[in-house]
């Protein structure tokens, strides 16, 4: 009976564009556009996946992965991310968890596969490595 919650009211798309482009350009990915495209294939709309899944991956009836970048808690991303910050992705839904998140999957980008763990690449245009080379990890998420 999981019902996720949403963005934070304050956590419009336009803010959290300007966040991700913040944090993209500190981290040296070029162009910062690259991110927000991701980030409009994946969670500009919903704080949680709104694909249907039931069994292992699934929560609420969706696919669990949450955030701007959709961190997956069935074995991947999400799992990591929680892992590193001791946070749950199911209600880390404040303006500080969104912003962690971003962070987090940007460092991710930069130092795991690329772009590859995020199914809307694809849709979005984004090559794997696109706007990565020269990029670097901050780790200035907790």
């Amino acid at each position: 009976n999981f019902v996720s919650p949403g963005y934070p009211s304050e956590m419009t798309r336009g803010v959290m564009e300007e966040i991700i482009t913040e944090e993209a350009t500190l981290r040296g990915i070029d162009p910062p556009s690259i991110a927000i495209r991701i980030f409009r294939a994946e969670g500009a709309t919903h704080y949680q996946s709104q694909i249907p899944r039931s069994g292992r991956g699934s929560l609420g009836g969706k696919e669990a992965s949450f955030g701007p970048f959709q961190l997956f808690i069935g074995g991947g991303l999400g799992n990591e991310y929680q892992n590193a910050t001791g946070r749950d992705l199911t209600t880390d839904n404040t303006k500080e968890g969104i912003i962690n998140q971003i962070r987090f999957a940007l460092d991710q980008a930069v130092t795991g596969n690329g772009w590859q763990p995020w199914a809307g690449r694809v849709p979005a245009g984004v090559a794997q490595y696109a706007g990565l080379r020269g990029a670097r990890a901050i780790r200035n998420y907790s």
